[in-house]
């Protein structure tokens, strides 16, 4: 049992798999509630500077380019495209991920927007998500650049 990857969760499935279905089922009943009480719901998809979320199917693009993302850092990329613009703060994150209950330590929210940043640049995006010192995290347009003239 040496090769396994993941730590096997409940009824024997891989942790990965157990948390995508956890959140799908936590997702639906959300929406299920929302729908019974005439709550408008967010959007099943969620798109800005070039990024684009399916929160049904948990996937994300840029550019039309799949994006290959851990739970963990989907989450935190959800987040921050429901506040387009808006400085989250490290500590709303931090709940909105991990609940308000989690003993963490205190960069791993900094540790997770690095790991998203990178892979967004990767795929070929300008730096959109950006730091604002003391206050959070926001994920932005991207300048536009210069005219010649």
């Amino acid at each position: 049992m040496g090769s396994e990857r993941h730590a096997l969760g409940p009824l024997g499935v891989e942790t990965d798999v157990a948390y995508s279905l956890l959140s799908y089922l936590h997702e639906l009943s959300a929406r299920i509630d929302a729908l019974l009480e005439g709550r408008p719901e967010p959007p099943w998809r969620v798109a800005h500077a070039g990024i684009e979320l399916d929160r049904l199917g948990h996937r994300a693009w840029y550019r039309g380019r799949p994006l290959s993302l851990t739970p963990t850092e989907y989450r935190l990329l959800e987040c921050l495209l429901l506040h387009t613009e808006a400085v989250v703060p490290r500590e709303a994150l931090r709940k909105a991920i991990w609940g308000a209950d989690a003993a963490l330590a205190s960069n791993v929210v900094d540790v997770h927007v690095s790991h998203l940043r990178r892979k967004l640049e990767a795929a070929g995006s300008p730096r959109i998500l950006l730091t604002e010192r003391g206050k959070g995290f926001v994920l932005r347009e991207p300048e536009p650049l210069p005219a010649d003239g």
